[in-house]
């Protein structure tokens, strides 16, 4: 006779709040537009009454009087793969190519053509999303604006690590990105990259709520301990260096936490990816006589289509995102195990069939919650049957088996163990 097990709720792990970068971008945010008819300011794009915000007339001046902008000396390849640089007009990818050149070179003050300092803190904000090795940035800086006729900005970044430490960063980064990519076989096509990265994250890396730098892409790729917004960052990076389009967001979950993910193109489509929720934590037993396995992946946020999506995940509105509308790579249908019918004689038979293959556990995803309804009705008489035929097939007098009900996603899961008492 079959011995019963289960958990009836998944856990989903504790997520970090990831800071929404606009908002910690205008609490950081020091700007003063000049207005030659303000008797107010001084001319220097500053109030005069805030010492703090006081710069020299010079400033941004070479010895012949004139603005010494940042160069630009961007790869246009690279810039090629970054999503939000794509949806810039002329003037805002000018203003991008000249800060990511002055990141890149850990610039004290950098100095961007056009003085209004709201447009230059927006595309501050699009850097920081398009570029994850950045890592010594945290989306903060102070944003000085002058007008006509000087009509630049000053832009000083806040960076976390000094100047000196950035070229071993980059080794450290650049190294480890080569060892997690050495395995993946670049002959797959994108979708097997795309599935193979994503494993990976979520075997290599642990979710670590208090881990140093946890909104950074060196928290997860070098670290291997980070929180969503490093598990996404390394996600992007990653993508980048295997030329699959990818998009960094940031947003809100269903219970309002803030949190980061990805967007990815595959062929013509875009899809979804959340690699931190790939990592599902789940109860311990009953009597904790059985583990899950350790290296299970959650794939429901793989690939996956807005109408699945949305229901757990609000991007920020801000955002200039692409629709995901394609639902053909989503995981469950891939492997044939997407229900849109209820067929208690099918569900038993791939059941049996994940038996005779000694798999370690059978999955199915159901495609309206009638259908799940319906499952969790047929539940107990489709599993002592399956774990009857278990006993029947090993020769076995009893088994053990887990089994998991998430009716968020719409998804069961059967965690078969192939141990037990031999029959008589």
């Amino acid at each position: 006779m079959a011995k019963r097990r289960h958990r009836r709720r998944r856990k989903r792990p504790l997520r970090a709040l990831l800071p929404l970068m606009l908002a910690l971008l205008a609490a950081y945010l020091v700007f003063g537009e000049f207005d030659e008819s303000d008797p107010a300011q001084n001319g220097n794009g500053a109030d005069s009454s805030t010492a703090s915000q006081t710069a020299d007339e010079n400033n941004g001046l070479s010895e012949n009087g004139a603005t010494q902008f940042q160069a630009e000396n961007t790869d246009e390849e690279e810039l090629a793969k970054r999503y939000y640089y794509s949806q810039l007009d002329e003037n805002r990818q000018m203003i991008y190519r000249e800060l990511v050149q002055g990141i890149a070179e850990h610039q004290e003050t950098i100095i961007t053509k056009g003085g209004d300092p709201d447009v230059t803190a927006e595309v501050y904000g699009w850097v920081y999303m398009d570029y994850p090795e950045y890592c010594w940035i945290n989306g903060a800086s102070h944003v000085t604006g002058y007008g006509e006729p000087k009509n630049y900005c000053e832009v000083v970044p806040e960076y976390t690590i000094p100047a000196e430490e950035i070229t071993g960063r980059q080794t450290q980064v650049k190294g480890a990105g080569n060892d997690f990519l050495s395995d993946i076989d670049r002959s797959m096509d994108d979708y097997g990259k795309i599935k193979a990265v994503f494993e990976k994250c979520i075997r290599q890396i642990d979710y670590v709520k208090d881990a140093p730098e946890n909104q950074t892409l060196y928290s997860g790729l070098v670290n291997r301990q980070t929180v969503c917004a490093g598990y996404a960052r390394t996600f992007q990076y990653l993508m980048n260096r295997l030329d699959i389009p990818v998009i960094y967001v940031t947003g809100t979950t269903d219970t309002g936490e803030a949190h980061g993910w990805n967007i990815v193109k595959c062929g013509d489509n875009y899809y979804n990816v959340d690699v931190t929720w790939g990592d599902p934590v789940f109860a311990e037993g009953e009597s904790g006589e059985y583990n899950l396995p350790d290296d299970l992946i959650y794939y429901d946020f793989l690939c996956v289509s807005d109408a699945e999506f949305s229901d757990t995940h609000q991007a920020d509105a801000n955002l200039p995102l692409p629709a995901c509308n394609a639902d053909d790579l989503e995981y469950y249908r891939q492997i044939g195990r997407y229900m849109d019918t209820f067929d208690a004689t099918q569900i038993l038979w791939e059941m049996e069939t994940d038996i005779e293959e000694t798999k370690e556990y059978s999955e199915f995803k159901f495609a309206t919650d009638d259908l799940m309804a319906q499952v969790m009705e047929a539940r107990p008489e489709l599993l002592d049957k399956a774990s009857g035929y278990l006993c029947s097939y090993y020769g076995l007098g009893s088994v053990k088996y887990t089994y998991s009900e998430d009716t968020a996603t719409r998804k069961l899961m059967v965690f078969w163990q192939y141990k037990g008492e031999p029959s008589e």
